[in-house]
């Protein structure tokens, strides 16, 4: 049941973090608050059938509905390995410009970024702009 994020406070921890670094900057409201209306949810659905799963008038699974969650447990690996991309060393703003970018997103880490210095003349501010290659 670790698997659907719902059991441990960790765990929510652990996918509150993904969902508020991975987005683009757009979305990441959305993505944070879908995230925990998600959460509630699922939380409440396992809470709820446990018992009816578990004891005789109902389906009398005992141990044996393991095997339900741990495969309703599959599927977050399977979507974390599909839809979640390696950003591993990168900044907040590289994230960004590789979503903005046309690049699949199995294939963020096949992509280097390069940053050059803007001096704005008026103010003395130097400005990061960064750009994507393809390695």
């Amino acid at each position: 049941m670790g698997g659907l994020g719902t059991v441990h406070p960790t765990a929510h921890g652990l996918t509150a973090g993904i969902v508020a670094t991975i987005p683009a900057l757009r979305p990441r409201d959305m993505s944070q608050g879908s995230e925990a209306v998600v959460n509630v949810v699922i939380s409440f659905a396992v809470d709820f059938s446990t018992p009816y799963l578990q004891y005789a008038p109902r389906a009398d699974l005992g141990p044996k509905s393991g095997f339900i969650f741990s495969t309703i447990a599959l599927l977050p690996c399977v979507f974390t390995y599909l839809c979640v991309p390696e950003c591993k060393g990168k900044s907040l703003e590289e994230i960004d410009l590789l979503f903005s970018s046309d690049n699949p997103l199995r294939h963020f880490d096949l992509h280097q970024m390069t940053a050059g210095l803007d001096e704005s003349e008026e103010e003395g501010i130097k400005d990061e702009a960064f750009s994507v290659k393809s390695k």
